[in-house]
């Protein structure tokens, strides 16, 4: 296990000047050395907590010259002199490669840490903190000699991260080096370094491993190229679809997250082209939208209506932040069949466009139910009872259920009215009526019930003896008419 920094006691973390018995002045003439390494590793594997504290504070005076003494500490039985000694080396290496620091006190750091390693060959506790700091400030030298702790177990992983941190090409190069020696467990690790070195001069060799036997490694080269660079096309890898799309969305959204819009995009269309599922498709459109790419519009329209997408779509679109939107949803509403049409007004009155009002107007002189319906709703204009009606019947997933909600408020005012025939009469319709979901169907029966009235009893009754209804339709109408006879016989 590393010491991670958030283990480090909170006092740690600061800079800390306590003071050791005698006054400030007492200290700066007659203190501990600190730039003395000797002196700076005997005060932090003392026993006085707080000249540890001051040491820590001091760890830089001491210079690269500490960074073989502080590291047998790592290992220490106390946590709290491993976890300091570890403060104090990240210190003296963060101090190498400060702005103002020249390239000799980087080397020597480097070259320090990398003499520890090799001085601590039987102590793993040891030798995955120097390689972790080794990540910080080692380069083309430090990269070509971390290659061998590749293959070791124990400190595979810590090397790896190391490597990705690495400003070097060489630290590329190893990587790719060890890809030719490794079995199948450090090969996907290797990949998923290199992914994170992001470093286009390993797209060549990825390359090989898109048609790997092992699926794990397969996908995990198809992730990586999608970051490096352009992801397969043409060559179907050996991964299962579903596998191979979740690295490709993955990819995506790593590189719209890191600001790389182009790439993003580039990636979300190759995925689109595959025919993915309906639930990756909408990932796809969340994607695109979420990095308010212009090809949003484009590649959400056509699924406008389809029941399993229409809700991402229009979400998609109502909140995208993507030059002229408004625009090419308005010009779209001129060619668009009536049902999409009504998905467009939706979108545009979301979105508060300058649009949607003349769009709307025109909607309501429209042939189409749905058209109507959506802009009468939109509008806050009351919806007449047919074009309800006609819109749960033929309208989109978008707005049945709405339609069907104020087609039943009609019917209920309509009883209201003193026309309870006629609104069971229509129930009773909407009942049989297979043009209706099946929610709205057994809707109807739970109106109808809930309405009460004489002739209540027979139509549960028709309808339970109507074979040709469907059987859901008849059971609820059996527990409609049995709960409608308990209540006459309370």
């Amino acid at each position: 296990m590393r010491l991670h920094r958030w283990l480090i006691p909170a006092a740690c973390l600061v800079s800390v000047c306590v003071a050791v018995p005698g006054t400030a002045e007492e200290n700066d003439e007659n203190g501990p050395a600190y730039d003395n390494p000797e002196t700076l590793v005997e005060i932090i594997s003392g026993d006085d907590p707080e000249a540890r504290l001051a040491a820590l504070d001091h760890a830089t005076d001491a210079g690269v010259d500490a960074i073989p003494l502080l590291a047998p500490l790592l290992g220490d039985a106390d946590p709290a002199i491993a976890r300091l000694a570890l403060r104090a080396m990240e210190r003296i290496t963060h101090h190498s490669i400060r702005p103002d620091a020249d390239e000799d006190g980087r080397q020597e750091a480097a070259a320090a840490l990398t003499d520890a390693l090799g001085a601590h060959e039987e102590d793993n506790a040891v030798r995955r903190e120097v390689i972790y700091l080794l990540g910080v400030c080692g380069c083309e030298a430090e990269a070509v000699a971390l290659r061998e702790y590749i293959d070791a177990p124990e400190l595979r992983d810590e090397t790896l991260q190391a490597l990705t941190r690495i400003p070097s090409e060489a630290a590329t190069q190893t990587l790719l080096d060890a890809l030719d020696e490794a079995d199948e467990a450090d090969t996907r690790a290797i990949i998923s370094a290199l992914a994170q070195r992001a470093d286009s001069s390993a797209e060549p060799r990825l390359r090989q491993f898109v048609n790997h036997s092992n699926e794990a490694i397969a996908t995990a080269a198809v992730h990586a190229l999608a970051r490096i660079g352009e992801p397969p096309r043409a060559s179907e890898p050996n991964v299962r679809t579903g596998d191979l799309v979740t690295a490709l969305l993955r990819a995506a959204y790593e590189q719209g997250e890191a600001g790389r819009r182009q790439r993003a995009e580039s990636i979300y269309s190759v995925v689109i082209s595959m025919q993915p599922a309906r639930f990756q498709l909408a990932a796809v459109l969340r994607g695109l939208a979420r990095i308010d790419s212009e090809q949003t519009v484009t590649h959400a329209m056509p699924h406008i209506l389809d029941p399993g997408l229409a809700h991402t779509v229009v979400d998609a679109l109502s909140n995208l932040d993507a030059p002229n939107v408004d625009e090419r949803l308005a010009s779209a509403f001129q060619v668009v069949n009536a049902p999409t049409q009504a998905a467009v007004l939706t979108i545009l009155h979301r979105r508060e466009s300058a649009a949607f009002e003349e769009l709307a107007a025109e909607a309501l002189d429209s042939e189409d139910a749905e058209a109507r319906f959506a802009a009468k709703t939109l509008l806050g204009e009351t919806v007449d009872i047919d074009t309800a009606r006609r819109t749960a019947e033929e309208g989109s997933h978008l707005h049945r259920g709405a339609a069907w909600d104020v087609y039943v408020e009609r019917l209920k005012r309509m009883a209201d009215n003193d026309d309870a025939d006629e609104a069971l009469g229509r129930l009773a319709r909407a009942a049989r009526n297979e043009q209706l979901d099946l929610s709205a169907r057994l809707n109807a029966i739970e109106v109808i019930a809930g309405l009460g009235g004489g002739g209540v009893g027979s139509i549960l009754e028709d309808l339970i003896d109507d074979e040709s209804v469907d059987a859901a339709i008849r059971e609820r109408a059996e527990e409609a008419l049995a709960d409608l006879n308990e209540r006459e016989q309370e």
